[in-house]
């Protein structure tokens, strides 16, 4: 097995031995160490390795993590108040943003990690199929979807705030986001999501802003416009 193929399995068997709650599992630590023995190796092969090469096993990486938190914010949710949880990840989003108030370079790593959460499964079931769903997982779901979509929102009003002409440029597109198999799911999701609000008479939340939000500023960008046109969204406002 190459490894590309083991990394990503050792994340699922990790995934799934933690969701279950078997913390004490022998085999946690034999997964771990072929994960630290993997980053180790791209440490020490890092000037012989491209930078796509070290992006995708980063990628790889993050993508766990995020699926971690969202595991670990379920579970601790079951046994604290919801009012400390809402507080937590509140406290989490105003770091956040200060941190892109002061550090520029800061808005492409939170808006590279919120997409990665933003295009999980677990965030496309909660767009797509909300109404149909009210247990305590899915309010997890939307309090952790109403934070990375604010952050992703904020990081790119960030980025344009500092480089007007990224909005405005008809000869270069940002690569920070790109239609993708993946992007694609996301921005028809967004369409779904919304259809529920505005056509199905759906009660108003706080997602509903947010996305609006992530959207206004996304399509500010003229080089994205065409994902837009592709993803349905002229037809979509029609309707």
């Amino acid at each position: 097995m190459t490894v590309s193929e083991t990394v990503p399995n050792v994340f699922r068997q990790l995934e799934t031995i933690l969701l279950d709650g078997n913390y004490y599992d022998e085999k946690l630590y034999d997964l771990l160490k072929i994960v630290h023995d993997q980053l180790q190796e791209i440490e020490k092969k890092s000037n012989s390795m491209s930078i796509d090469e070290k992006q995708q096993f980063l990628f790889m990486f993050q993508s766990f993590e995020v699926n971690l938190l969202r595991q670990f914010f379920i579970q601790f949710s079951s046994k604290i108040s919801s009012s400390f949880v809402s507080t937590l990840l509140d406290i989490i989003r105003l770091q956040l943003i200060i941190d892109m108030e002061t550090n520029s370079l800061m808005s492409d790593c939170y808006f590279k990690i919120s997409l990665i959460w933003l295009t999980t499964d677990s965030t496309i079931n909660y767009l797509t199929e909300k109404k149909f769903s009210i247990s305590n997982e899915s309010s997890i779901d939307e309090q952790l979807f109403n934070l990375f979509c604010y952050i992703g929102s904020r990081a790119v009003y960030y980025k344009t705030s500092g480089s007007s002409s990224m909005c405005v440029s008809r000869k270069t597109t940002p690569t920070f986001f790109e239609l993708t198999n993946t992007t694609d799911r996301l921005l028809r999701a967004f369409i779904i999501y919304l259809n529920s609000y505005f056509l199905d008479d759906r009660q108003h939340s706080e997602s509903d802003i947010l996305i609006l939000k992530w959207l206004l500023n996304m399509a500010d960008i003229y080089g994205f416009i065409p994902y837009f046109v592709k993803t349905g969204y002229p037809e979509a406002i029609l309707e």
